[in-house]
């Protein structure tokens, strides 16, 4: 475009024009620049004169582009209206007719009866004998008539689906989004007030104002540097600008040491505001931590001061034998004298067995005590620490320090130093009988040797008891009756490779012929070719706006969905040799903590933090809908998980119930049974359709419940299986998993991952504990339980494992 059309010279400055000013004025004179314009003017958007048309070009690009994407977004939006509409017709077309051939059958039902009770007149006397005869009533009782009214509870079945109130507000929801997001569209084409803005920026001088001298010239013209390019997309080496640079949005030295000083300005204000918030949250903190700090000091006086009553009962013990060796017999009864009689019976070996006995009875009765005592201070600090900790992580710099804060509690070594010093104690005692054995004369050499078998034995014991306590606090001879199974079982996961991931990856799954494995990587999904446990990069997906949390393949087909705390769901299908995202899927209002796809692939479960459970189903144009919302939780959903037929799911959370959920005639889903429990449950389970294993957060067992066909219901079963201590256990992602062809259940708590076996006698037992190195780890099984993958905070590796005889 020719620069002749406008006026050549500057009225006000009576220079040259070199540039045109993009304002909204209309009259195209006041737009025209030159260099003193340009230079005396603060913060513009220019553009030169021989760049109009392709200023235009891109202008009108932009805005086709526009409404192109617009017009897309509103007949998308437009079209999920008309299916949701449609089969809400269709559903409610059925109902009605089911409702009149309910009424048409009851009309035809009246007709027959008054049939009958014509011809019932017409009968001869012998008839109506037989009949009084034949009716099981006799004289003098009412006769038991059926409910002829039955069939109106079946009409109000019917009627009751009329009320599809969620359908209707699951359209306006997407009319309302559909206007905000174009709401959105034309504020980024055309933002308000954006040229009234940078004007009131300018200061409409007349008088020939010069930029400050800075004996600075630029690299590319060699002149004077007059202006700065402010463009976010130039290099920082390209800023400092001549006359000839001539960018296309540039700011005066004078204006941008001005904006320089309010910029400063702003700084100091934001860090003096946040220092206050800081100092006012901190304040509000203070009692909690206090309080923490009160009660730890009172459970630990009250553990030394139960050291110091423990250590004079024993005194009291050692006053009663002094007191007992100086009576005469005379003063005893004669049960007691029986007694003392059947022990000099004994011989000196059974003699010393028995007063170590005795010893040892009352050092494990206070050593029980006192572990009690520790398990109790265990659990009250950690629940203090958890409040604190979800106070904290309310401000999310503070987050991540408190994440890796969670490994720092020292109760466990407290409790460790208990357990190895009890066997020590034992040790010492038994060393020091023995010496004092020898020094008696009467001790014989039989003995000596009992006494030695005895030390021995507990020394063994002492051995395995040091190695135990550096990871089991409860239940101990549970755990080695699981530990002899895993001893004598030779199948397990070995690691066959450790392959790099340095993003946090909170989610994993296979698809249905073990061969593409996908994981969540902060907020992309990675595809994986997986080949006999190599795996290969393939693609990276995007469209998640947070971080990917859950991901459940189809189990007969190349597609797959994912749920994040940008509270979506995305459907992936793969099209033309790559992975797309099909479809969105709004509802929940916060992040998607479990999916679950069904065999045949047409319906979708999803649970979140939201507190509801929704079922989404595929319509006759193919398309996700959500056709039910379950709100019967009353805090957040954390799993759920399919039974084997599919005719039932079990879901838990952090209210602290579970519920089972059937699928009824109208394939809706239906409460079945609700559990209460006394922990929050994080992962839970269906083994086959009889058995649900449940882990609870802070107790260190994986419970089972069992099918019980009389009462038609799940019951808590006996074998509850006996866990590793975690404290660090309340990670909710990495849902456990059941694989029916080596009937096996994979089930995290805390840094252990546990290969759970069902046997023949649907005994549920350990076959495989795998220690992973931070509690922080995120895994899924193969669909046919070949390789077991991990990845964890601590390696930042995908620990591959195979199952090997």
């Amino acid at each position: 475009m020719s620069s002749n059309i406008f006026q050549s010279i500057c009225q006000v400055h009576n220079s040259e024009i070199i540039a045109i000013k993009l304002s909204p004025s209309k009259q195209v004179d006041d737009n025209l620049m030159c260099i003193y314009c340009l230079t005396g003017m603060g913060q513009q958007f220019v553009v030169p004169i021989n760049e109009i048309q392709k200023l235009y070009d891109t202008k009108l690009t932009i805005i086709k582009q526009f409404h192109s994407e617009k017009n897309q977004l509103i007949n998308s939006s437009l079209n999920i209206i008309i299916d949701t509409l449609n089969q809400l017709k269709k559903e409610m077309n059925i109902s009605i007719n089911k409702g009149i051939q309910l009424i048409q059958n009851q009309l035809q039902q009246q007709s027959l009866n008054q049939q009958v009770n014509l011809e019932d007149s017409e009968k001869s006397l012998s008839d109506q004998i037989q009949f009084i005869i034949s009716t099981d009533f006799s004289y003098g009782q009412q006769q038991q008539k059926e409910d002829e009214f039955t069939w109106i509870q079946s009409l109000s079945q019917e009627l009751k689906k009329f009320n599809k109130i969620q359908e209707i507000q699951y359209c306006l929801q997407i009319s309302e989004d559909l206007k905000k997001q174009n709401l959105i569209k034309d504020q980024n084409i055309n933002p308000p007030n954006l040229i009234q803005k940078l004007l009131q920026s300018i200061s409409y001088s007349k008088q020939n104002e010069r930029t400050p001298k800075l004996e600075l010239n630029c690299k590319l013209h060699g002149k004077e540097i007059i202006m700065f390019d402010i463009n976010q997309a130039t290099d920082k080496e390209k800023r400092l600008c001549c006359i000839e640079c001539m960018p296309l949005q540039y700011i005066s030295l004078s204006k941008a040491q001005e904006k320089w000083k309010q910029f400063e300005v702003r700084k100091s204000n934001y860090f003096q505001q946040q220092i206050i918030d800081k100092e006012q949250y901190y304040e509000s903190l203070k009692e909690q931590i206090i309080k923490i700090e009160f009660q730890i000091i009172k459970q630990i006086k009250n553990l030394r001061f139960s050291f110091e009553q423990n250590l004079f009962k024993m005194k009291q013990k050692l006053a009663f034998i002094l007191n007992q060796m100086h009576m005469n017999f005379q003063n005893f009864t004669l049960l007691e004298l029986q007694e003392k009689a059947q022990i000099l019976s004994k011989s000196e070996e059974s003699q010393q067995r028995l007063i170590f006995s005795e010893y040892q009875e009352i050092q494990d009765s206070i050593l029980q005590q006192l572990k009690e005592q520790l398990q109790q201070l265990q659990f009250n600090e950690q629940s203090l620490y958890d409040n604190l900790r979800s106070m904290l992580c309310n401000s999310q710099e503070m987050s991540k320090a408190t994440s890796q804060s969670d490994q720092q509690l020292n109760l466990n070594n407290i409790h460790n130093f208990i357990i190895e010093n009890r066997d020590i104690s034992n040790n010492n005692q038994i060393e020091q009988f023995t010496q004092r054995s020898q020094e008696s004369q009467e001790c014989n050499s039989n003995t000596l040797q009992a006494l030695q078998i005895v030390n021995e034995n507990r020394l063994t014991r002492s051995v395995s008891a040091q190695v135990k306590s550096k990871f089991i606090q409860n239940d101990y001879q549970q755990i080695e009756e699981n530990k002899t199974v895993i001893q004598q079982e030779e199948q397990g996961y070995k690691i066959i490779q450790n392959f790099p991931q340095n993003q946090n990856c909170n989610a994993i799954s296979f698809n249905h012929d073990n061969q593409i494995m996908v994981s969540g990587c902060q907020n992309e999904i990675t595809i994986w070719d997986f080949n006999n446990g190599k795996i290969i990069k393939k693609q990276q997906l995007v469209g998640h706006t947070n971080l990917v949390i859950s991901l459940c393949f189809s189990l007969n087909k190349n597609e797959f969905i994912s749920g994040s705390t940008d509270k979506s769901i995305r459907y992936w299908q793969f099209l033309e040799n790559e992975w797309i995202c099909s479809q969105v899927l709004l509802g929940h209002k916060r992040q998607i903590d479990c999916l679950l796809f069904d065999n045949k692939g047409d319906q979708i479960i999803s649970c979140s933090s939201d507190k509801s459970i929704r079922i989404w189903r595929k319509n006759q144009q193919l398309n996700w809908i959500q056709v039910q919302v379950l709100v019967n939780h009353q805090a957040y959903v954390r799993c759920i998980s399919f039974s084997k037929s599919q005719e039932k799911f079990v879901s838990c959370g952090e209210d602290k119930i579970i519920i089972v959920w059937e699928i009824d005639e109208f394939k809706e889903w239906k409460l079945k049974q609700i559990i209460r429990n006394s922990d929050y449950g994080y992962r839970i389970c269906f083994v086959d359709d009889q058995f649900l294993i449940w882990q609870p957060r802070n107790i260190n067992q994986a419970i089972i419940y069992e099918w019980n066909s009389n009462l038609n219901q799940f019951d808590q079963s006996l074998q509850n299986i006996q866990l590793l201590q975690s404290s660090n256990g309340y990670q909710n992602f990495f849902p456990s998993i059941y694989n029916e062809e080596k009937q096996i259940i994979i089930n995290k708590h805390g840094r252990y991952v546990y290969v759970l076996k069902k046997l023949i006698n649907n005994t549920i037992i350990i076959s495989q504990v795998i220690e992973v190195g931070h509690y922080c780890n995120y895994g899924s099984l193969s669909q046919n339980g070949e390789y077991l993958v991990i990845w964890d905070e601590d390696s930042r590796n995908f620990v591959i494992r195979k199952f090997t005889l």
